[in-house]
């Protein structure tokens, strides 16, 4: 099994890259030994929820309407889709560059790279927690830019619940506007204590069977950054501009395959399927992101295959590009390609 072999390889690569271990840290914590049987078993448990939750949502759809003629997008709508997800990405890149620069002066261009590595590895890694790998470009400063990640994440956060609050206020039941309130909270609370977050939220995660031992390190707890106030005032701008990007983006791929909604209804209902796709379930949120667009839309008379075809049109235009783009930036990186390599 050549791919799942060189996939390894990548992923073992990452993680000591992502390390923040180093010389120039100079940290002698020590390290607990890989459980290799638990990442296995992790990986199995993943895999057969993934096959699960897929099968579940195909079968809740009529899926002849992919084989026939009835279904399909129209060509003006995909254009105005694929054309905005380069700048909902190049949006997140300046975000990360400005968050990064509050701990070393370094280029767009290699903030950039940065961010496509934790895309490629993020989408592979449940609730993905992998974009912690970021990092690994960042020699000497990996453990302060993991707890960045943490940041940054809760900022996406905090400024889909906000949206979805203020668009979802007389459309959406009340009950998930109380929900959108309290994870705007929690968002809040990480911000303001980072390091309690970061730390708890390791910890949640190994509870978790399909997650087993958490892949933030023990030494992140020493390394907690929290930006300047300015900064995070100009990143929550860039945001808000990104996710009301891919939400226009979401709702012109819904338009295209066939739906009749107005903007305000879209914007109210996404962050939901925002956040549960955030659940550490499935490979690349696979049928988590798809079902959740079901249910969510179909209240508002969506069909359920429309909902789905633009879930996964989403994903495909924005997220598995950028993915497959920072693989590339791992594979030029790898010792064996003539790259730095792990120290």
């Amino acid at each position: 099994m050549n791919g799942e072999r060189i996939l390894y390889n990548w992923m073992s690569y990452i993680r000591e890259q992502a390390s923040p271990v180093d010389d120039d840290d100079r940290l002698d914590a020590a390290k607990a030994p890989v459980k290799e049987s638990s990442g296995r078993s992790g990986t199995i448990v993943r895999t057969l929820l993934t096959v699960l939750v897929v099968g579940v949502v195909l079968s809740s759809i009529d899926l002849g309407v992919f084989t026939d003629s009835g279904l399909r997008i129209r060509g003006l709508h995909l254009g105005i889709a694929c054309a905005l997800a380069p700048v909902f990405l190049l949006l997140k890149a300046a975000k990360w560059h400005m968050l990064a620069r509050t701990v070393r002066d370094v280029s767009f261009k290699k903030s950039v790279r940065s961010f496509m590595v934790g895309m490629s590895v993020g989408v592979l890694t449940p609730g993905r927690v992998g974009e912690v790998a970021r990092a690994s470009q960042f020699e000497g400063d990996r453990s302060k830019m993991v707890t960045l990640v943490a940041v940054d994440k809760a900022m996406d956060v905090l400024v889909v619940v906000i949206l979805g609050i203020v668009f979802g206020l007389s459309i959406v039941p009340p009950a998930l506007t109380a929900a959108y309130v309290v994870v705007a909270a929690l968002a809040l609370a990480f911000l303001a204590r980072p390091f309690a977050a970061v730390t708890r939220s390791a910890a949640a995660l190994e509870l978790l069977p399909w997650v087993g031992e958490s892949s933030l390190p023990e030494e992140i707890k020493g390394a907690v950054v929290s930006p300047p106030t300015s900064v995070l005032f100009k990143t929550l701008i860039l945001t808000v501009l990104a996710y009301g990007t891919v939400m226009v983006q979401f709702h012109f791929l819904l338009l295209g395959f066939g739906a009749i909604l107005n903007l305000g209804t879209t914007l109210a209902v996404l962050p939901i399927v925002v956040l549960v796709k955030s659940v550490p379930l499935t490979i690349a949120s696979l049928g988590v992101r798809e079902g959740t667009a079901m249910f969510a839309f179909g209240a508002y008379d969506v069909k359920p295959e429309v909902a789905v075809a633009a879930a996964f049109a989403s994903f495909l235009v924005t997220t598995a590009v950028a993915a497959l783009a920072g693989l590339t930036v791992v594979w030029d990186h790898r010792p064996e390609n003539g790259g730095p390599g792990p120290r």
